[in-house]
């Protein structure tokens, strides 16, 4: 991918979350393009959790009482939950 700028700092965008990708990076002038820097740490985008597992229920009055085990976070911590009836 070429960015038209001379900006040392780009964003890359449209990876695929939960891949791991190494980057380098090359300067360009008007005599071609340069050799390439060394390649970076591999970084690997943050992508959704994982499904819980373990779910266990136990009922009370009018209620139920969940339990369950966190899955991998991917990359990000876990926020919040959602639980739904059905």
């Amino acid at each position: 991918m070429t960015f038209n700028s001379t900006a040392t700092n780009e964003e890359m965008t449209g990876l695929t979350d939960g891949t791991a990708y190494t980057f380098s990076v090359a300067a360009s002038n008007a005599d071609g393009i340069g050799a390439s820097s060394a390649q970076s740490s591999p970084v690997t985008p943050t992508a959704p959790p994982g499904a819980p597992t373990g779910l266990g229920a136990t009922a009370g009055p009018e209620s139920a009482n969940l339990t369950w085990s966190a899955p991998p976070a991917n990359g990000a911590a876990i926020t919040s939950y959602t639980v739904t009836p059905t």
